[in-house]
């Protein structure tokens, strides 16, 4: 092919063409490839989405919550404080950060908030290691 580098669909695309019977739905065969990669990274998103708005909730509602030792019955009871918003609310507060992520033309801007972020997720590791043993 003499390139330096080719898209999935470009390497379905010329895979169909080597072939006799699928030489002519080779551009379909492309299409196809890139539309189920559309919606492979559609479905992550949104999953990722979801997710990171549903931990910012249980995090707030964590937050505004205390927990006291009843002596009557021997379990811990966990009352909230202060009443937490929809998921979907969280959604919409969470927007405006992706929507500036996308915005970011290259992602070596994003190493030095990677390294950041992996060393903090070390170090929490760690104390919940430390918590654990002790």
């Amino acid at each position: 092919m003499n390139q330096p580098s080719m898209t999935y669909g470009e390497v379905m695309q010329y895979g169909m063409e080597n072939m006799s019977w699928l030489r002519r739905h080779s551009r379909w065969g492309s299409r196809m490839v890139n539309l189920f990669l559309i919606i492979t990274q559609m479905g992550f998103c949104c999953v990722y989405f979801v997710f990171l708005s549903d931990n910012v909730k249980q995090v707030v509602e964590a937050a505004n919550a205390t927990t006291f030792s009843c002596q009557v019955n021997h379990t811990n009871q966990t009352e909230v404080l202060v009443p937490s918003f929809d998921s979907r609310i969280y959604m919409l507060i969470v927007l405006p950060f992706f929507i500036l992520l996308v915005f970011i033309p290259n992602l070596k801007y994003l190493a030095p908030l990677s390294l950041i972020a992996n060393l903090v997720m070390t170090l929490s590791l760690i104390l919940i290691y430390i918590y654990s043993i002790m």
